[in-house]
This record gives C-alpha cells, structure tokens and sequence, in this order.
C-alpha cells in the first residue's frame, strides 16, 4: 500500500489546506516488476478529506479498509469460479510525516523518541550519530502503546496502530519502509 495527502488546489492560494486530500493506493506484489512499476497497476483504495483525519483519526477513516483486509486474509477471494486466493499487507509506503501518522508514532520529528525504527534518544542522536540503539519490535512497541497510554511516554509512540489488526502485518516488523523522497 501507499500513502499520501496531496493539495487539490494552489497551494499558495487562499484555499491552502482547505481541499486537502489524503489517498491510499495499493498494487498486487506478486504480480511481474515489469508489471508493477507501471500505473496501471496502482488502485485507489481510499480518499478522504485530511481535516476529516484529523477530526475523526486514523481507526474511523481506515476501518472499512482494515475490515476488507482482515477478510481477504481469513477467507480470500475467489477468482475464475474455484480459485481462493489469500493475501496481506507486505507494506505501507509514504512520507515520513505520513507514516509516522498511520503507525501510531509522533508526527513531530523534534519529539525525545523521533525513530520509527529503533529507541534511540534525540540526545543520543545528536551526540553520536552512530548508536546501537535497540531496534523497535512487535514486543516493545505493545509495551510502548501501553506506557503511553497509562503514562503518556510510550518512546515516541502515542497509540496503536490500527494496521496493527491485520494477523499477517505490524508495523513494526519493519512495515513503514523509509521514504523514497528522502534520497532523492
């Protein structure tokens, strides 16, 4: 899958962020890559207004979708009249902002914990640069979710996912990948 907000409109204009979208598309993995890189194979998914994120959050706006994935992973889908075919998510691509966002992490970089990968310290950052920070995994991410709901500092963490439903996905196994436009 892929995500991202885009503007509609000029945005310099006086409208700036008042017709601001957030998509998210998906394209089947197991297809060929000469296949998969082209656009025809990306579907939209889901579209909705971002002031509509904001206002209901990420666990109203991607329920629909996360009921339809956890139904193609139990039952599947069936093709060409007897084939059921099954599948997940592999991934969730975006913006840092983006990804931050729908895996439940801090959406400002300039947070303690800023990492969606490892537990390293904005400290600890700034001083070394090359720390052996423990990695995130799916174990110390629950427990994160838990302090930060009991304590509020959860190491950069303020919810759960709601991708965290899925029985074949967490997006801490690594599921948001780093975003592309970084090494551009």
């Amino acid at each position: 899958m892929y995500q991202d907000a885009f503007e509609i409109v000029n945005p310099l204009g006086s409208a700036r962020k008042k017709h601001k979208l957030l998509a998210v598309y998906m394209t089947l993995a197991d297809l060929y890559p000469h296949h998969r890189s082209t656009v025809d194979q990306l579907q939209l998914v889901l579209l909705c207004k971002e002031k509509d994120l904001k206002t209901f959050g990420w666990e109203k706006v991607l329920a629909p979708l996360i009921q339809d994935l956890q139904e193609i992973e139990s039952e599947g889908v069936t093709i060409f009249d007897y084939v059921v075919a099954k599948g997940s998510v592999v991934c969730v691509c975006g913006d840092n902002l983006g990804s931050h966002g729908i895996g439940g992490f801090f959406e400002s970089f300039s947070c303690s914990h800023f990492c969606r990968y490892c537990l390293i310290s904005r400290s600890d950052f700034l001083t070394s640069r090359l720390s052996t920070g423990e990695s995130r995994t799916v174990e110390n991410y629950g427990v994160d979710v838990q302090n930060a709901a009991n304590y509020g500092d959860g190491h950069g963490i303020k919810c759960d996912s709601v991708l965290n439903k899925l029985a074949h996905y967490h997006v801490s196994t690594p599921g948001l990948p780093p975003c592309l436009g970084l090494w551009a």
